[in-house]
C-alpha cells in the first residue's frame, strides 16, 4: 500500500514542477539502441512525435495518424519528407501499419514499443498485452 502511495506522490511531484503537463514514456532500451540512432533525422522526430501522441489511459496505440495534409503543421515537413519517414519507420518495424488508409482515411499506425489498444475491429491488429518490440527484431536486408 505505501507503495502505490509513494508512486501517487512522485506523479504529484512531477506535475506540480512542470505545471501539470502530461508525459510520454521514452523507454531506454529505445533510444539508447543503434536502431534507434541510426534513423534519419526526419524520421526519428516522426517516431518521437507519435509517441508523444501515444496515451495509455485508454491505449491509443494502433490508432496513430500521421496525415499528409497536415505534414507541416503537426511534423514540420513536407509531404514527401513526412511519407519517406514512415516508410523508414516502418520498414525498420518502429511502426507497423494497423489500417490502410485509401482515398480520405488516412493509414493508422501501431508503435511497436508499446502493447497495441482494443478498438473493437476497427483496425486490423489485434489487441496485444505487451509491445511486440519487433524494432529489436529488425535485420535489415542482405544486398
Amino acid at each position: 500500500m505505501s507503495n502505490a502511495k509513494g508512486r501517487r506522490g512522485k506523479l504529484a511531484r512531477y506535475k506540480a514542477v512542470t505545471g501539470g503537463g502530461t508525459f510520454s514514456m521514452l523507454r531506454h532500451d529505445l533510444v539508447k539502441s543503434p536502431e534507434f540512432i541510426n534513423l534519419s533525422p526526419s524520421a526519428n522526430k516522426v517516431l518521437t512525435i507519435l509517441i508523444g501522441t501515444h496515451t495509455t489511459e485508454p491505449n491509443n496505440n494502433g490508432n496513430l495518424s500521421a496525415p499528409l495534409p497536415q505534414s507541416y503543421e503537426r511534423f514540420g515537413m513536407s509531404d514527401k519528407t513526412l511519407q519517406r519517414a514512415l516508410k523508414e519507420l516502418v520498414e525498420r518495424e518502429f511502426l507497423e501499419v494497423s489500417k490502410q488508409g485509401f482515398k480520405s482515411q488516412c493509414t493508422l499506425y501501431a508503435l511497436t514499443c508499446y502493447p497495441i489498444g482494443d478498438f473493437g475491429g476497427k483496425i486490423d491488429l489485434r489487441p496485444t498485452s505487451k509491445p511486440s518490440d519487433k524494432w529489436k527484431k529488425h535485420r535489415p536486408p542482405t544486398a
